[in-house]
């Protein structure tokens, strides 16, 4: 998986590509970590990229979720494609973590916020 970071009104988007899985564990917490190091107020993260996700891909979004807020940073999820947006369902996600179809529609709500 490829994690790309980019600042957006004083919080952090990643952007994921490829499969992310439980390979990719480290990748995703090394950026989640960085984000928190810069006291990141909000974090979102755009899997429009995201082709395939596993189970500890999902558990690795919940256990995040719980960081962040315990953090007081505020976590999202952008733009899942539809089978990966089917999954995050299935597991429940959605009741824990806010997903958003655009970015714009997230910046609103977590500078609301």
């Amino acid at each position: 998986m490829q994690i790309t970071e980019r600042s957006v009104k004083g919080g952090t988007v990643l952007m994921l590509s490829g499969q992310f899985d439980f390979t990719s564990r480290g990748t995703f917490n090394a950026a989640v970590q960085k984000a928190w190091a810069a006291n990141c107020p909000y974090l979102l993260v755009n899997l429009e990229g995201v082709a395939f996700l596993d189970s500890a891909a999902l558990g690795l979004l919940a256990v995040t979720n719980q960081a962040c807020q315990a953090k007081r940073c505020r976590l999202s999820l952008l733009k899942p494609q539809p089978h990966v947006a089917e999954l995050l369902k299935l597991a429940n996600i959605p009741q824990m973590i806010p997903i958003h179809s655009n970015e714009e529609d997230a910046l609103k709500m977590v500078v609301r916020a």
